[in-house]
């Protein structure tokens, strides 16, 4: 598990009843990313977990580059500015 500080990670409820818990990564202890991770939940609580497999990390929003004609490339996927319209020079990839 590889996290950077500003990720959200979800920990699921391991219990019937118990709702997920949800929390932003606020410092990263281990090397390249691993755990042990300073986690601040929604309550304002802080705590260093060491999260398990019912945990997983959700990365925060990276900006990504605008092609010319205002197509947005998002995790190496070329997507049309709104309305539609094609970029010229760029091939469409297709769903998969």
């Amino acid at each position: 598990m590889e996290a950077t500080i500003g990720d959200k990670i979800c920990i699921h409820g391991n219990t019937v009843g118990h709702a997920d818990k949800h929390g932003e990564i606020i410092e990263v202890r281990g090397d390249r990313g691993e755990p042990p991770y300073v986690v601040r939940f929604p309550d304002g609580q802080e705590r260093t977990i060491f999260p398990g497999p019912d945990a997983y990390i959700i990365p925060r929003q990276r900006q990504s580059p605008l092609l010319p004609g205002g197509a947005l490339v998002v995790s190496g996927r070329v997507h049309a500015r709104s309305g539609g319209a094609g970029v010229r020079g760029v091939p469409r990839q297709r769903d998969r």
